[in-house]
């Protein structure tokens, strides 16, 4: 019960950073969160909402070693978001070079109605190709084995 317990208040200081992440405003935000701030930020990243609330996490009274941690963290979440999205466009490129029509889903396309792009977290690329674009033996063009 007391993990249960536990869990639900760090979805509630979760919710709490991310609510009118917009703002600098901190009046919504109780300072437990700094008590459970271990568990606040594991909770952010199996969201995939890690890097969300970077704005009202620098205005909250962390000590410099979780800031720093936290920036440095974000900082290899906008490198790999990038990353993903520079291998998305060679694999749509390669894709559109073989006559193969697909568009994006997901993360990617959703990324792109954040107020920073750069701060959703990316994992992989979700693609929907249309059926009527395979090959009817199966086969698909030797470029897009490589």
């Amino acid at each position: 019960m007391k993990d249960m317990m536990n869990d639900n208040k760090l979805k509630q200081h979760v919710v709490s950073l991310l609510s009118d992440f917009f703002s600098d405003d901190m009046s919504g935000i109780d300072n437990a969160i700094l008590d459970d701030w271990s568990g606040v930020i594991e909770e952010l990243r199996n969201q995939t909402v890690y890097g969300l609330p970077a704005k009202r996490i620098a205005n909250l009274k962390l000590s410099n070693e979780s800031k720093l941690e936290y920036m440095m963290a974000l900082g290899a979440n906008i490198q790999n978001f990038h990353l993903v999205m520079s291998e998305q466009e060679k694999l749509l490129s390669l894709l559109e070079s073989n006559g193969i029509k697909a568009v994006v889903l997901k993360g990617a396309s959703a990324a792109m109605n954040y107020p920073c792009p750069e701060h959703r977290c990316m994992g992989d690329i979700d693609m929907f190709k249309l059926v009527s674009n395979y090959e009817p033996n199966g086969d698909q063009p030797e470029a897009i084995e490589k």
